[in-house]
């Protein structure tokens, strides 16, 4: 499928001044309070031809929302996670056509870092894969974070209010490379706690899944309430070497014996991405 340039003709927003804006930011030509209402006005496609999914993931109303656009035959781009539990994720990958493209908007899968570990794992530069620690981190003080500096941290804001919180918005893109790099996750044993008292969802997590080619990975996460120290976002330890890939500050290595000396070496560039 050749590549296409994606254009905003229509927003669909119940509040009035939030549509209007919305209309006025996005170029769009028309807006309506409701998606029946633009499908209404649009039954031939000849107005917009995908579904750009951005409400909130909240009970099911994920599902909700692609239910209709999938009624009506659009191809749709929903916004990571697919939704909050596995039924209804699986109704709506039942329910979307053939013919039609669903995609869910997380990017870790895209991340340079992730693609070229995934390339070095494959080709056997580190020998067969041992295990992997994968580790979400952020700050949640405002002198280290641009996410904690706008409020989105404080107590009553829209991240606090959803009862899945900091681990669930943002653990995903930690566990998709895992799932690049091993396959399939057979079964996890986790614990989670609070690290904000004020965050109704998880601030922190410590898992252990394990993956049906037979190997164990680890994943943290924590949104740390002070100061935290720059880390690893991923470590993965093979029978011949280790491949790092760090934390925000970028950068990204192999490690592996030759002529009897550790010898380290740069994978790639990152290109640092956001949360």
């Amino acid at each position: 499928m050749e590549p296409r340039l994606l254009v905003y003709t229509s927003v669909v927003e119940p509040d009035l001044s939030r549509r209007l804006s919305a209309l006025k930011d996005s170029g769009a030509k028309k807006a309506f309070a409701t998606l029946e209402e633009a499908l209404q006005a649009d039954p031939d496609q000849e107005l917009f031809e995908a579904v750009d999914i951005m409400v909130p993931n909240v009970g099911t109303l994920h599902e909700e929302v692609a239910l209709i656009a999938q009624k009506a035959n659009r191809h749709i781009l929903l916004e990571k996670p697919i939704s909050v539990c596995i039924a209804s994720g699986q109704r709506i990958l039942q329910s979307q056509g053939p013919e039609k493209v669903l995609a869910v908007a997380e990017n870790a899968q895209y991340w340079r870092e992730v693609v070229e570990a995934q390339r070095l794992i494959q080709s056997g530069a580190i020998g067969d894969v041992l295990t992997v620690r994968a580790k979400f981190w952020e700050s949640a003080h405002p002198a280290l974070n641009e996410w904690a500096a706008d409020g989105s941290y404080e107590a009553g804001s829209f991240i606090a209010d959803a009862a899945e919180g900091f681990v669930f918005d943002g653990g995903l893109h930690w566990l998709r490379p895992l799932r690049m790099f091993l396959g399939k996750a057979q079964s996890v044993s986790a614990v989670a706690g609070r690290a904000l008292p004020h965050m109704r969802g998880p601030g922190m997590t410590q898992a252990l899944i394990c993956f049906e080619c037979g190997v164990t990975a680890v994943f943290e996460a924590i949104l740390a309430p002070g100061a935290i120290s720059e880390q690893p976002f991923f470590v993965i330890q093979g029978t011949k070497g280790e491949v790092v890939l760090d934390g925000f500050a970028g950068g990204g290595r192999i490690y592996c014996i030759q002529d009897g000396k550790m010898m380290e070496q740069a994978v790639v560039i990152l290109v640092v991405p956001g949360r």
